[in-house]
């Protein structure tokens, strides 16, 4: 499977949540330094990674590994 649109995901919820800080988002996701740009970058996110960024954006787990968030409404976040 391709993480591609997960890392976009990624990406923009990174930016319109966290004004592109990467310590924030890390912490929140209870991740180890440098995990968020290797999402980006297109690596395969763990399960719990998944649940918890549902949990704090609202999005559907689907809708993080399939759907081009940034393409959707401006309003998501």
């Amino acid at each position: 499977m391709n993480y591609t649109i997960f890392g976009k995901n990624v990406s923009y919820i990174l930016k319109k949540m966290y004004n592109n800080h990467h310590p924030s988002l890390q912490k929140e996701l209870h991740l180890s330094n440098g995990m968020i740009g290797k999402y980006i970058k297109g690596q395969k996110p763990s399960l719990d990674t998944l649940i918890r960024l549902k949990e704090i954006t609202g999005f559907s787990i689907d809708d993080l590994i399939y759907k081009d968030l940034s393409k959707e409404s401006e309003n998501n976040l």
